[in-house]
Order: C-alpha cells, then structure tokens, then sequence
C-alpha cells in the first residue's frame, strides 16, 4: 500500500493552472517531478504539506537511504522551517 503511494499516478506539466484553456493547451511533461496518492515525487525522494491556517506540516522522505524529516509549526512565522531546513541540509 505504502508502495502504491509514492509510485507515479499523474505527471506533472509545465501549464499554469491558470491558462486560459487549461488543462488542453499544449504542454510539455516534466519527467523528474509526479503525483504519487497524495505525495508529491522528485527523483528518489518524496514530498507533502498542508496549511490550515495557523497550523502548517512538511514531511520529505528518501526511501532508498530509509530517512526523512517531518516539520510541524503552530504559529504564521516560517522561522522554525528555515531552522530545521538549514540543520537538515547542512546549510
């Protein structure tokens, strides 16, 4: 099931959701970046987040390396995201 996840399910294009004839316009896929069930998916890694309202999540995992990160925030400041970000990547 976790498997089913973050396989690809729908590719994602360089149209703005805001193009007048969107989603029918000509468009190019972006082959690195996918929606897998509710994750996004990059190259070997994969991502998710919500925002409601004061509360905000991220989560980012590698499942080759077994690793990942899940940020949680309960306030409007991204001051915790860039701390934990910059412990996270070394910079």
């Amino acid at each position: 099931m976790i498997a089913d996840m973050i396989r690809p399910h729908l590719p994602v294009n360089d149209l703005p959701p805001w193009h007048d004839q969107w989603p029918d316009a000509p468009h190019q896929v972006n082959e690195q970046v996918a929606w897998g069930l509710g994750w996004g998916l990059q190259s070997e890694g994969f991502w998710h987040w919500g925002d409601n309202g004061r509360f905000h999540a991220f989560a980012l995992g590698f499942p080759a390396q077994k690793s990942g990160i899940v940020l949680r925030q309960w306030e409007s400041s991204t001051a915790c995201f860039r701390v934990h970000s910059r412990a996270w990547n070394g910079r």
